[in-house]
């Protein structure tokens, strides 16, 4: 015998019971009894105004959709009719984004287990059914290129083609393509898996970009790790702000975008970029800048801070470019100089063109001295003027401030230059 004192017990629960069944009868599961009975704080009152979400307009609806993926969408479609009906507006599909998981399935791979594969009869249902709504086409970093690869090539061949009635108007209305590489050389996981295509990814880009002839904002970052000038960028007729990397620009492709509509040209470096390519200000760069572009030229400078050593000699440096640049260009609104000047420089720049809006100068880059030589098309008073106002960093801050004609000017430090926020075009979106 086993004595239960002082044991914990538990408690079945009880179920309901049945009478004896024949063989054609089937019992029914059993049920906790108590278990489908309504508690009183779960009882909804149907007269309480909870909103009409089934009657939201037609723009808010779109704006919801806008910022959904597909699978997102595509569960939001199911809430009401009014909400399926807003699935199909063409404002609802004018942002595109394509990740590792857009219009997959599930495929299991020997070497890799089970990935995400590109369907290509969702794909081609996709396109053929909202794809000639698409304004905006954004791929996400990915680590299945063969994926991209792929989707690329189903938009280039469907849009050059135009076999079918339903594909026509693929990619005519495309403005903004953006594409972020999965790579970082900064955070890199080791363990991450990428699959290539064998260098097949390129082409499908170029053949993607050909497609886009409306495109007026163009992002191009790191497409290549080493040289490789890309001349698709100068087709695209359209277009008027490129933001691209040095190694991705040579002297073919600024010459032909100088006889582009292109307003806004930033080159950008950064880690990623080669040390051969560095944007180094250099005597041929601003001589090409003042003969292609001194009529409509606005702004010029270097953003961020220099990363390679700097002459201390006046016939090293670029003192007298500068101030030519600034005397041929008669429409130039805005001026950066990171690189070293001396305080004369910056009292000549100020006189020859004081129509300047804005004029930023790295304080720890500027020389304290006046080591211009005597012009003879200078006055002795002015020379003089120059002299003495290049021995002192306040004087030749007032004397700027004065010449263009404002309250107060200063030179910037490391820092301020560092945090310059442009009000015109930052990277291809203007600031409003």
């Amino acid at each position: 015998m086993y004595s239960t004192a002082g044991m914990e017990t538990h408690r079945l629960p009880i179920y309901q019971t049945y009478g004896h069944l024949t063989r054609d009868e089937e019992a029914p599961v059993p049920t906790p009894i108590g278990a489908w009975e309504e508690k009183e704080e779960d009882n909804i009152d149907e007269n309480v105004y909870r909103g009409d979400w089934a009657d939201l307009p037609e723009l808010i609806l779109e704006k919801i959709y806008s910022t959904l993926n597909m699978s997102q969408r595509y569960a939001a479609s199911q809430v009401c009719r009014n909400w399926y009906y807003a699935f199909h507006l063409p404002a609802s599909w004018h942002t595109f984004v394509f990740d590792d998981h857009t219009l997959t399935r599930r495929k299991y791979n020997y070497y890799s287990g089970w990935t995400h594969m590109l369907d290509h009869l969702r794909t081609q249902m996709c396109l053929s059914t909202v794809g000639k709504h698409f304004k905006a086409l954004i791929f996400a970093p990915e680590t299945n290129f063969y994926n991209l690869y792929e989707f690329m090539s189903m938009i280039s061949y469907y849009a050059e083609t135009k076999h079918h009635a339903l594909l026509s108007g693929l990619g005519s209305k495309v403005h903004t393509l953006r594409y972020t590489f999965p790579c970082s050389q900064a955070t890199r996981d080791e363990d991450a898996r990428l699959y290539g295509t064998g260098d097949h990814h390129r082409p499908s880009q170029e053949n993607t970009l050909d497609q886009c002839t409306t495109m007026t904002h163009l992002t191009i970052i790191n497409a290549t790790k080493y040289i490789c000038p890309l001349l698709h960028l100068t087709t695209f007729v359209n277009l008027k702000v490129l933001v691209v990397s040095p190694q991705n620009i040579g002297d073919d492709v600024i010459k032909a975008l100088a006889d582009s509509n292109l307003a806004h040209l930033h080159i950008v470096q950064n880690r990623y970029t080669p040390v051969d390519v560095v944007a180094v200000l250099q005597a041929d760069t601003i001589s090409r800048v003042i003969e292609l572009y001194k009529d409509t030229l606005r702004v010029y400078g270097h953003t961020c801070l220099p990363r390679y050593h700097q002459a201390k000699s006046f016939h090293d440096r670029m003192d007298s470019w500068l101030l030519l640049m600034c005397r041929q260009s008669p429409n130039l609104e805005t001026l950066m100089i990171r690189e070293r000047i001396s305080t004369a420089t910056c009292l000549l720049i100020a006189h020859a063109r004081p129509t300047l809006k804005h004029l930023y100068i790295r304080r720890n880059a500027v020389i304290l001295r006046c080591d211009w030589g005597y012009n003879p098309e200078w006055s002795s008073e002015f020379y003089a003027w120059l002299k003495s106002c290049a021995q002192s960093y306040d004087e030749v801050e007032k004397e700027i401030a004065a010449m263009l004609g404002q309250s107060h000017w200063t030179m910037l430090s490391d820092k301020e230059y560092r945090n310059i926020k442009q009000t015109f075009v930052q990277f291809g979106q203007s600031d409003q």
